[in-house]
């Protein structure tokens, strides 16, 4: 696990002129590295010196339990009820994500998200970095092209990913169509992209106190175009890489900005703590509408719980 608070560098310089491939999410080892950063099932609400902090569960991470958001037009009790995902083993690919999305059947423009409850997070408490290569890739500059493999069964509808950057900006690579049957490796290429290094420098900008750029996995996006009829969709995707020119060069020189003056990890621990605030307040509302259908339906209710706590979840 990489901190922060680590730069050896103080000359970093955006003028690289290659291209390097990153695996952004690999579902064979997904699940096992979540665990690795979340190493309690259950979500922990704590209080640390007067401040409220959480502690996310690995279960709010796993495959089966990925949410499916669906846009106003193509949500009601029942598209809700039926839209999940789950962990599914491909003969070929090896693990592999499972999306079951129920359309309502009348034609209209329909959209879903599929996607963690929870954000996947590029840092922890400590501002250390975490989820590296699962879901978080850094230094990133200029992107070339994002892949990812997935499984039609000839909808007619479209797909892509969305990422985050470090500012909090989504980003979406287009896929393509998913009118196709078996497995296709899906590509976003970068039109705008050139081979020429001079066209891959960055715009310049303060090198010491700055981070290197980053994305952060969001979701994955289903389109129904407005003249197809809804019902239910079906689809599996692997694996997804980024192509991209790495944002910073490094050389050491003879002074270590960060230990001489420690800005980075301070500016990152004040920006773990502010996103901590915000996670406690959806977790809190998380758990308590779950318990709320719990204590209404019962035992028999787990299933309306869970709706209810994902319905909460989806207002982040």
């Amino acid at each position: 696990m990489k901190k922060f608070s680590i730069f050896l560098i103080s000359l970093m310089v955006p003028v690289c002129s290659f291209a390097q491939v990153q695996t952004v999410l690999d579902f064979n080892t997904y699940e096992e590295q979540i665990q690795q950063v979340y190493t309690t099932p259950e979500n922990q609400l704590l209080t640390v010196n007067g401040d409220f902090q959480v502690e996310l569960g690995s279960e709010m991470f796993m495959l089966d339990n990925w949410f499916v958001e669906l846009s106003p037009s193509s949500s009601n009790d029942i598209s809700m009820r039926d839209s999940y995902s789950k962990s599914v083993n491909s003969t070929e690919q090896g693990n592999v994500l499972g999306v079951r999305v129920s359309f309502p059947e009348w034609s209209y423009q329909g959209e879903a998200l599929i996607r963690p409850k929870f954000p996947v997070l590029p840092f922890n408490n400590q501002g250390e970095y975490i989820n590296l290569n699962n879901g978080v890739v850094t230094n990133v500059g200029k992107v070339q092209s994002f892949s990812m493999w997935a499984n039609g069964r000839n909808f007619n509808f479209t797909t892509g990913v969305r990422m985050i950057d470090d500012i909090g900006k989504i980003i979406e690579f287009g896929l393509g169509s998913l009118r196709y049957v078996g497995w296709r490796k899906l590509k976003y290429n970068n039109r705008f992209f050139s081979d020429r290094a001079i066209n891959n420098i960055e715009k310049t900008r303060r090198l010491y106190p700055n981070t290197s750029p980053l994305l952060a996995f969001h979701s994955i996006a289903i389109y129904k175009p407005a003249n197809e009829f809804g019902g239910d969709f079906v689809a599996y995707f692997g694996s997804a890489d980024i192509e991209y020119t790495p944002y910073l060069t490094e050389e050491i020189t003879d002074i270590n900005d960060e230990a001489t003056w420690g800005i980075i990890q301070e500016e990152q621990l004040q920006r773990a703590q502010a996103i901590n605030t915000t996670l406690y307040e959806e977790v809190l509302q998380y758990e308590y509408a779950k318990q709320r259908a719990l204590t209404i339906n019962g035992n028999e209710g787990e299933a309306a719980a869970e709706v209810a706590a994902d319905n909460a979840a989806a207002v982040q």
